[in-house]
């Protein structure tokens, strides 16, 4: 699904563990509670998705945009976040989970 266009998709609690997304749009995607862990994200456009209480563990999230995303609950433990664009809001949504990089 790489470089694939999801914008606005229904996307609650999908499976998407080990994926490769990368490149991908998801931009406004509700992506609530979905499985993302082990996903392939760099580069993937996720501005202004509702990731509320994802599973981001261990995802690939280099360079990708987060800005204006809904990240509250989410779990980014051992997540690579390495030059992805966040708000100041949904670096203090996830704060209380555990990250390698941020």
């Amino acid at each position: 699904m790489s470089g694939a266009t999801l914008s606005d998709a229904k996307l609650r609690k999908a499976d998407f563990h080990n994926a490769d997304l990368s490149d991908a749009n998801l931009t406004g995607a509700d992506v609530a509670e979905a499985n993302l862990a082990g996903a392939n994200l760099r580069g993937t456009t996720l501005k202004g998705a509702i990731l509320r209480d994802a599973d981001l563990s261990e995802a690939d999230l280099r360079g990708a945009n987060l800005l204006s995303a809904e990240l509250a609950g989410a779990e980014v433990s051992k997540s690579n976040l390495k030059g992805c664009a966040i708000t100041s809001e949904a670096r203090h949504a996830i704060l209380g989970c555990r990250t390698e990089s941020l």
